[in-house]
């Protein structure tokens, strides 16, 4: 058993012995194990380069044989008359009808089947054949913390190496968009740090999603991350499955979140991560599989560029050694992630710029795109000096230009169709109360502001609720549980203002029957906070869409709007408490 399944192994991520490549030469090895060594060298150049040369060595040996020694051979009179012999059997079988040939195969099977030794054997052979087709089919596998604390240990172990030096890595990422490589370098010894640039546009298109998958960007694969993001969901089902191809994968469910699915595959052999799947919501399916991994010596890549500078050794002379610096402690990191919060809200990136907090297990780091480059100033230097965060913000300059290009294409069609256009649910609504255009456009500006706004402060409160769960604020220290209560308040703060503010803009519209002092709502969640405010959203752009036939009147509309106004308040008011 255990050879077959080593001669099933064979695949990209081991090399074919001389065994098998002189079998394969020789036409000696079976159908389907040649087509998996064939699949093997079409993507292994080094095997290919020794399957040549063995090709190359026959080859050459039978050519001399021809030219050189074959002519020089005598031919003995046994031989030949048993040649001769052999020729004339062979003539007479070819001679005979291939009906009384097949006839006497059919007696000489149905006597052998007579035979019940013959028949025992075949059905032993039939069952052994049954139990390893099951058995292929339903290995047994581990459950989903033993894959990854294997996992983890391979990613952790020093041994997984045979010599020092970088690790190189190269992985596809595959989107329902775009398909590239991304290439990973890694100090086996730990002692440099990749050098962090500038991010990439494929890089920032995919940090968010990263981010809500628990991807970090220099380690793809690592089980250690996986771990991390599946222990912080509150629904999720694991399944450990195994694979033909000698792999194991660990695919987790999930109801909550922008992450609908999560996967993780690994070898059998070594439990390797390969391959990781992040099924999204809103984007589709992300893929990330290894194209190849290998150890490169220090000489074979620019280390400047690509690492951060080496901390100096300590002098020769010096009689104690340097201590080692310690990781920061999870007190520390909620720390500098919380400041980093509060400084983001300060300027007014934490809501409506493509900004996210990533956090790793040394420091923290704010990512993402602002428009002008005195915005990206204005977010470094309010995060400037906070004690393990690291900025990496850019400008949307390159985005902005091919968005110029696209909007410039359909100039006149764009504007024919405004003219002809009729007005919205909420312009008829104005013109008939005898207000002005201009101020009419003014309540329309103001109520779109206010609808984006109550749903992004929404969606903070609601990450704040999914970053922090009550598992998690249990275990923050006295002044990290006082920064989080700061910020909540900072969101709620600004969410009732601009309540307050939509109800005021169309108080005069809206009949005060909608309104009352009834109690605040119960058990109310930041996720159902969220649907309210997304109900406000789509009943705002209803009121502004352009009239057309079938659609509802402005008044209609409008007290809809005044009763999602009043729930949303309930709910804030509801949600007041959770900052003490």
């Amino acid at each position: 058993m255990i050879e077959i399944l080593r001669k099933l192994s064979i695949g990209s991520h081991r090399h074919a012995s001389e065994e098998e490549l002189l079998r394969l030469a020789d036409g000696e090895m079976r159908a389907w194990q040649a087509r998996r060594l064939h699949r093997h060298l079409e993507q292994c150049w080094t095997c290919r380069s020794r399957h040549e040369q063995v090709q190359g060595a026959i080859r050459d040996f039978v050519e001399h044989r021809q030219r050189i020694v074959l002519p020089h051979l005598p031919l003995g009179n046994g031989r030949r008359d048993q040649l001769l012999k052999r020729l004339e059997e062979l003539t007479l079988d070819n001679t005979q009808a291939w009906t009384a040939r097949a006839a006497q195969f059919l007696r000489s099977a149905a006597a052998s089947m007579m035979n019940p030794v013959f028949a025992t054997v075949l059905i032993v052979i039939a069952a052994a054949t049954a139990i390893v087709v099951v058995w292929q089919h339903n290995a047994p596998t581990v459950s989903a913390n033993q894959l990854l604390d294997r996992a983890e240990v391979w990613d952790n172990s020093k041994t997984a190496v045979t010599r020092a030096g970088v690790v190189y890595q190269k992985v596809e990422i595959r989107t329902p968009s775009v398909t590239f490589d991304h290439s990973v370098y890694r100090d086996i010894e730990g002692r440099r740090r990749p050098r962090r640039g500038s991010a990439s546009l494929q890089q920032a298109a995919l940090q968010s999603a990263f981010n809500a998958g628990g991807v970090d960007w220099q380690r793809p694969l690592s089980a250690y991350d996986y771990r991390k993001w599946n222990a912080q969901l509150r629904e999720k089902k694991d399944e450990v499955f195994s694979e033909q191809r000698g792999t194991l994968t660990l695919r987790t469910s999930t109801n909550t979140g922008e992450v609908q699915e999560e996967s993780l595959t690994v070898r059998n052999a070594d439990f390797h991560p390969v391959a990781r799947r992040l099924v999204l919501r809103d984007v589709g399916e992300i893929d990330i599989s290894e194209v190849s991994y290998d150890v490169l010596p220090w000489n074979a890549i620019n280390v400047a560029e690509l690492f951060e500078p080496e901390p100096p050794s300590p002098p020769l002379a010096a009689p104690l050694r340097r201590p080692l610096v310690p990781l920061p402690s999870l007190a520390a990191l909620d720390q500098a992630e919380l400041r980093a919060r509060l400084a983001l809200n300060d300027v007014g990136a934490d809501t409506g710029e493509d900004i996210s907090v990533a956090r790793n297990r040394s420091s923290v780091t704010i990512t993402g795109f602002v428009e002008t480059e005195p915005r990206k100033r204005e977010i470094d230097q309010a995060l400037a000096g906070l004690p393990l965060v690291s900025s990496s913000v850019s400008t949307f300059e390159v985005r902005n230009q091919q968005l110029a290009t696209v909007d410039q294409s359909q100039p006149s069609s764009i504007r024919q169709q405004d003219v002809v256009a009729q007005g919205s649910p909420l312009d008829t609504y104005l013109a008939a109360r005898s207000v002005s255009p201009d101020q009419a456009s003014q309540v329309s500006r103001d109520l779109l502001d206010d609808a984006l706004e109550i749903d992004r402060q929404a969606m903070a409160l609601d990450a704040l609720e999914k970053r922090f769960p009550q598992a998690a604020r249990n275990s923050l220290s006295p002044e990290n549980t006082a920064l989080l209560q700061q910020l909540f308040r900072r969101h709620l703060s600004a969410l009732n203002q601009t309540i307050q503010k939509e109800q005021q803009l169309i108080g005069s519209y809206v009949d005060d029957s909608s309104s009352d002092n009834a109690l605040t709502a119960a058990n109310v969640s930041t996720a159902d906070l969220v649907r309210v405010a997304n109900e406000n959203r789509q009943l705002s752009g209803e009121l502004l869409a352009q009239g057309k036939d079938g659609q509802r009147s402005g008044a209609l509309i409008l007290a809809d709007l005044g009763r999602s106004l009043l729930e949303c308040e309930r709910m804030a008011k509801s949600l007041g408490p959770n900052t003490n």
